[in-house]
């Protein structure tokens, strides 16, 4: 079985050898992957790849994205980066005063300077399965044009200009994705964030404003006959049904931070749960030993060895090495150790109930053998 067919074969929930798995980085990070990636790589090999693709660059762009310090995007928002974790942080938004929407022009002129032969090449020589990443997030970049709390205020009024803007950005989401539907990627992965902060719109606006834009999109990519990605920061249960409705194949989110066992019971089997760690501080925050019980619960709720479930790990500076092997390593462990540490650890949540001893963790930390 290849990489494509096993990840094709999980999006499709149907029987496969073991889980695929995919290494997230930052989208600005350019050039190699950098050392310790390439080192997990090289001992667990990734089914899923990114296109090898660089986005040209607008005329406003302004410095170099995800190096310390200011950064001018392509849409004019300007980034700070004041330290080595490479966190962007917004400073400036452009369209701060609604008044100079009337002159400003999204940057499309990056859209007709692509150059896809290089992935047409990789997609033609690559036994993986290839995914593209579209740029748009259309509630995140109104909200970084226009600054979060006012974009929140104008949608919430439903006012003219941010009717215009809304516009303004879905045009482009579609212009994107017709380049990539146009290609030979497997998939296409879609992105945004609607409640990772506050101010933010309700559910009921979200889905009078943009599920249409989202259902259009995904339209778009299954009729290319490509799978549909959804990644999303933040809390996403409410929407999942809608999601599910509008053909996305593949939701990624922060699936341990939500109810995963009523989740799992709702849509497993309707929809692919592309999981692991997706906050950037969590691989960071966690130890190795709660990176592995981590991995096990997703393993032990969702299954995968009916397909339905792709394990991705996000990258970013800082992150512990140790967490990233576990992380893998432990997606090979096999089905009888899982269970053995699954008893193991019932007995010693029964026996902390009642007040009895509870007996030592070391079966449940002996290490996996790879299959």
């Amino acid at each position: 079985m290849t990489s494509r067919e096993r990840v094709i074969r999980a999006l499709l929930r149907q029987s496969v050898d073991r889980v695929p798995r995919q290494i997230i980085t930052p989208m600005s990070w350019e050039g190699d992957f950098p050392p310790d990636v390439a080192e997990i790589c090289c001992r667990y090999p990734m089914d899923i790849e990114r296109a090898d693709f660089e986005m040209p660059k607008s005329d406003r762009v302004r410095g170099k994205r995800g190096q310390v310090g200011q950064y001018v995007d392509d849409w004019g928002c300007t980034w700070e980066i004041r330290d080595t974790s490479h966190r962007a942080r917004l400073i400036h938004s452009p369209l701060a005063d609604i008044g100079r929407l009337a002159k400003y022009q999204p940057p499309t002129e990056i859209l007709k300077r692509w150059n896809l032969a290089p992935v047409s090449r990789q997609c033609a020589e690559s036994s993986r399965f290839v995914v593209a990443f579209c740029e748009g997030s259309v509630f995140q970049r109104i909200c970084w044009l226009r600054s979060r709390s006012a974009a929140v205020g104008d949608l919430r009024k439903d006012s003219k200009p941010i009717r215009k803007l809304l516009s303004m950005v879905h045009e482009f989401c579609v212009r994107e994705v017709e380049l990539w539907c146009a290609s030979d990627v497997d998939g296409i992965v879609l992105s945004d964030a609607w409640w990772t902060e506050q101010p933010s719109i309700d559910v009921s606006l979200w889905r009078q404003l943009f599920k249409p834009i989202y259902a259009q999109l995904c339209d778009m990519i299954r009729q290319a006959d490509k799978f549909v990605f959804f990644d999303i920061q933040g809390p996403c249960q409410e929407v999942l049904a809608d999601l599910l409705e509008i053909g996305v194949d593949a939701v990624g989110a922060d699936w341990l931070s939500m109810p995963l066992e009523k989740l799992a019971a709702q849509f497993k089997g309707q929809l692919t749960f592309w999981a692991g760690f997706t906050d950037c501080e969590g691989p960071q925050k966690l130890t190795p030993e709660q990176t592995r019980e981590s991995v096990r619960r997703l393993r032990r709720v969702l299954d995968g060895s009916q397909g339905g479930l792709i394990a991705r790990f996000v990258w970013t500076p800082g992150t512990n090495f140790k967490n990233m092997v576990t992380f893998y390593e432990y997606w090979l462990e096999p089905a009888a150790a899982l269970a053995a540490a699954t008893t193991q650890e019932s007995s010693q949540t029964q026996a902390k109930a009642s007040g009895a001893p509870t007996a030592g963790a070391s079966a449940g930390k002996s290490a996996p053998t790879k299959s």
